[in-house]
């Protein structure tokens, strides 16, 4: 387990290679990845009370940023059998995959967004079929951006250490600068989370708390 002094000072280094103290409201987009029944419901099998806390947090930036002249997108982790988003059936093999595969099919209740979410008629929500939203087969993503000419993504959701951490980083190889919320990216532990935000900073993300993107969207 790596020292608090080590984490600080990686930390550190990562953000004189990724900062971004001003942002073009107007160019950026809030990406709320997989908020989901099947991430947050107490009595899901998958449920994460670490995301609990997401909800509002999620509601606020993006009110924070469509007043600001952004836009704000969902997405939902979403399984199918069949056509080229299908996974390879070897990886539905595992039983927890599979479980959470089974689960999480477009009119189930666990596929579903939170009914806590705010979400905006002018939102964008959108299936994704691979743990990055922007990586092969995944989803339309990367067009969304490009017609609404977004070069800035925020990202938080859920897992940590999974989906979120992906999306950043494959954001990031195509060239939109990454925003990723100390405070918002939930996983099932502190410590997965915490490698998450080191593993995203050291390469490709700017790692900073919500009230510091706010403040930075107010200006």
């Amino acid at each position: 387990m790596i020292n608090d002094a080590a984490y600080a000072e990686l930390m550190a280094r990562g953000r004189t290679i990724n900062r971004f103290d001003a942002i073009d409201s107007t160019r950026t987009a809030l990406l709320v990845i997989d908020l989901q029944n099947g991430f947050i419901l107490p009595d899901s099998p998958f449920g994460l009370a670490r995301a609990q806390p997401l909800l509002p947090l999620a509601n606020t930036l993006a009110a924070a940023l469509r007043a600001a002249g952004g836009k704000v997108i969902w997405t939902r982790h979403t399984y199918t059998d069949s056509g080229p988003r299908a996974v390879a059936p070897w990886q539905t093999q595992n039983p927890v995959i599979g479980a959470l595969a089974a689960a999480l099919r477009e009119g189930n209740d666990a596929h579903r967004l939170h009914a806590d979410l705010d979400v905006a008629e002018h939102d964008a929500v959108i299936d994704k079929y691979r743990y990055s939203a922007l990586t092969y087969h995944s989803s339309d993503l990367h067009k969304i951006l490009r017609d609404w000419d977004i070069d800035t993504l925020i990202i938080m959701g859920c897992v940590a250490n999974c989906c979120c951490e992906t999306t950043a980083r494959d954001a990031y190889q195509m060239g939109y600068k990454v925003i990723f919320l100390a405070d918002g990216n939930a996983a099932p532990t502190a410590e997965d989370e915490a490698a998450a935000r080191l593993s995203v900073a050291s390469v490709c993300a700017d790692v900073r708390p919500a009230f510091e993107v706010l403040a930075m969207l107010a200006a």
